[in-house]
């Protein structure tokens, strides 16, 4: 028998079955209603490998705007698309839907609901792939008002910063945040002092900021800054020196100092250790200036066992000071103590408890029977010096 000749037959038996079976799943596939996608259709790569700087993760709760970028995926392939100007997103072969002012959660819902006219919902997706950039105009009492660029998620003190900082006429603790009809104030400098976020919210696309000056009408404290100039700050009875300080950027900036000079309104001067400016508070009028620091002397002369030079200390006083120099109790008189400024000024304390400030000269005069005692011993010496030149005469003579 030819075995060519009997397999032909069962073949073409099986050529049928064979057909039907390849046919079948396009056939199942058919009958669910949902259209196949092109099999050539190319799979968008979408994922950013950029690192994101970001202080936490974004929820459901982001509220999608102009420039947001969203990846969407249904079924065998995905694709991206951005929120425009008008708030819409176009999606493939469904047109356009609007998204903008939704949260992310609202928007993804709406998107899948609509996508699943077309596509097998449990096959469809959304998720945020790049997030907006803001325009954030910043006016007022700032070394640069401008309008920013910013990454979603700037907080107000770093819109302020971007924009060259507070002057120094500023208001920091009334910053202003204007959205739509709203105004709302915050307070930058607690914000700094104590953490506290809530004073130091993040920017949402829309708004505007805008720096106060400060109040010239109500009370103020003026604090000293490098270079000789002097800022104006509102006094608030909640605010300790260090705040004033802070405010000014006298902390931020290199210093030795070691203490904080407090001129109060009535004249009378202070001197503050720096352990205590977070708990001292200023009085309206005072004027606050770092003072002291590696290298910062007071001298001391007059009647003292040891004229000269000695290191600044915050806490010390006038009569500190004339016991490290060694008084010469008996030549001095100590009702009669003055304090030479730096500038030159001259006064003569009426307590040697005074404070004293770095570069101050205090002299301790004599007392006045001292005073004699030197006349007298230089006319002493005079008569001596004479008498002497006269007998050395009349000896020549003789």
């Amino acid at each position: 028998m030819n075995p060519t000749k009997s397999t032909l037959p069962r073949l073409g038996a099986l050529l049928p079955a064979l057909l039907f079976a390849a046919l079948l799943p396009a056939a199942l596939f058919a009958q669910t209603g949902t259209a196949a996608l092109p099999q050539d259709k190319p799979v968008i790569a979408t994922q950013s490998l950029e690192p994101i700087a970001m202080e936490e993760a974004v929820g459901d709760d982001y509220v999608l705007g102009p420039g947001d970028f969203l990846d969407v995926f249904v079924e065998n392939h995905n694709y991206v698309v951005q929120v425009g100007p008008d708030g819409s997103i176009t999606l493939e072969e469904l047109g356009a839907i609007r998204a903008g002012g939704m949260t992310f959660g609202e928007a993804k819902a709406k998107i899948v609901e609509a996508l699943s006219a077309k596509y097998r919902k449990e096959y469809c997706f959304v998720s945020l792939s790049k997030l907006k950039q803001l325009a954030i105009p910043v006016s007022g009492a700032v070394a640069h008002p401008q309008t920013l660029r910013v990454n979603w998620g700037m907080r107000l003190s770093g819109a302020v910063a971007l924009a060259g900082g507070t002057v120094g006429a500023a208001d920091d603790h009334r910053v202003e945040i204007r959205r739509g009809d709203e105004t709302k104030s915050y307070d930058i400098l607690v914000a700094q002092r104590t953490g506290d976020l809530s004073q130091d919210p993040v920017l949402q696309q829309g708004d505007r900021v805008f720096v106060p000056w400060v109040d010239r009408s109500k009370p103020q404290v003026l604090v000293g800054v490098q270079g000789g100039g002097v800022v104006n700050a509102a006094w608030d009875e909640s605010l300790v020196l260090a705040d004033y300080l802070t405010w000014a950027g006298e902390l931020g900036r290199p210093s030795d100092a070691r203490a904080v000079r407090v001129t109060h309104a009535d004249g009378k001067v202070e001197m503050v250790d720096f352990a205590e400016i977070g708990t001292r508070k200023a009085a309206p009028g005072d004027r606050i200036e770092m003072e002291g620091g590696a290298g910062s002397d007071v001298y001391v002369g007059g009647a003292v066992a040891h004229s000269g030079a000695l290191p600044y200390q915050p806490s010390w006083k006038v009569v500190d000071y004339l016991k490290a120099a060694g008084v010469v109790i008996v030549a001095a008189d100590v009702k009669r103590v003055k304090v030479i400024k730096a500038t030159g000024e001259e006064k003569t304390v009426s307590s040697i408890d005074e404070p004293v400030a770095p570069g101050d000269f205090i002299r301790l005069d004599k007392a006045t029977i001292e005073y004699i005692k030197d006349w007298a011993t230089i006319i002493t010496a005079v008569i001596s010096v004479v008498y002497t030149i006269v007998l050395i005469n009349e000896t020549t003579k003789d």
